[in-house]
């Protein structure tokens, strides 16, 4: 019998200074079964593209919405002289060589600082990082976390939500399950609305979330919880046999 193929997602933000091995791993584990799957790290697209020239320029079209004035005030100064140099200067913190040339990495540090800026600025109450992110809506709300999943203008993986699950890997006729892996809080606002987004587009595709958050979730709920709007199923604890499990039959 012919098996569709498994996408497993790794959604932002996950720490950008080290990979996460949970995709891999599952990745692996079907591989081994001859099961066809492709993984998607959608946490560094994410942040490569929002740190970038263009998607400093697609920024600046929805303008900034900061209630910060200092922050306000900082994006406007920064603003062009970083889309200009952002790509520059992430290719210099890429290289070797800059480890060499201190002032150049120190330049690029700071160009890529203010990049972070200007996204904390475009969106209400953004404090984007390499690392986490505070978002206008709460991760350990499930009210807040429904709201954010329709809002653009409040969350920016809605704005973002093509880069979450691309379309080209949507309109795949032989994509048959997703897999979302949810390791932290900082991840399950951008999750939940890749989820959605891929149950507007697909609802055909079965949709799969696990991951030691989603198990810390699960954990706590006593019944059915709207999360399932989207999601058919929460996988508990170590994923790699449920996974399987799920994907052979």
């Amino acid at each position: 019998m012919k098996h569709g193929y498994t996408l497993l997602i790794n959604p932002p933000l996950w720490n950008a200074y080290a990979p996460h091995l949970a995709v891999p791993l599952l990745a692996g584990v079907l591989q081994e079964r001859g099961l066809p799957v492709r993984c998607y790290d959608a946490s560094v697209e994410v942040l490569d593209w929002l740190l970038s020239g263009e998607g400093l320029r697609a920024l600046r079209t929805r303008q900034a919405v900061t209630t910060d004035p200092h922050l306000l005030a900082t994006a406007r100064l920064v603003s062009a002289y970083t889309e200009d140099n952002v790509d520059e200067a992430k290719a210099a913190l890429r290289s070797m060589d800059s480890l060499f040339d201190p002032q150049y990495q120190a330049w690029a540090r700071r160009v890529l600082r203010n990049a972070l800026l200007l996204v904390s600025a475009a969106f209400e109450h953004l404090n984007f990082d390499l690392a986490a992110n505070d978002l206008y809506y709460s991760a350990t709300s499930t009210r807040a976390v429904v709201e954010a999943v329709d809002d653009p203008a409040r969350n920016i993986y809605r704005w973002t939500v093509d880069l979450l699950a691309p379309a080209e890997l949507l309109a795949d006729p032989d994509l048959a399950i997703v897999g979302i892996s949810v390791s932290a809080d900082t991840q399950l606002i951008a999750a939940m609305t890749a989820a959605a987004h891929i149950r507007r587009h697909r609802p055909d595709v079965k949709i799969v979330m696990g991951g030691n958050f989603t198990t810390r979730m699960v954990k706590r709920w006593r019944q059915p919880h709207p999360f399932f709007r989207w999601v058919d199923a929460f996988v508990m604890g170590e994923g790699e046999e449920a996974l399987l499990a799920i994907v052979e039959r």
